[in-house]
């Protein structure tokens, strides 16, 4: 009787620390990752400003981060790139 009151025991705080740990990291991370999905929805409206650099939580985060903010520059300048070259074709069209 008292192996299973001390496993129960055990499970309960095993759960409580798994729950703070639960916790603790979508306390860090869920602000972190709302953050770069709200840059995505922006990019996929069209709108290629720079998003802001947010601080991130991991090093991973920060290099997610400004691998996207890299490729929303790239995107800008090939935008106006592209928009340069048709008014240089229009520009000789007429």
């Amino acid at each position: 009787m008292i192996d299973l009151v001390t496993y129960t025991h055990q499970d309960g705080v095993a759960t409580i620390v798994l729950l703070i740990i639960q916790a603790v990291f979508l306390r860090r991370w869920l602000p972190a990752l709302s953050s770069l999905e709200k840059s995505a929805e922006q990019v996929g409206r069209g709108d290629l400003r720079v998003p802001a650099s947010t601080p991130m939580p991991t090093l991973e985060l920060d290099h997610l981060r400004d691998a996207f903010r890299g490729m929303v520059e790239r995107l800008r300048a090939a935008r106006e790139a592209i928009d340069r070259q048709m008014k240089e074709e229009r520009r000789m069209r007429l």
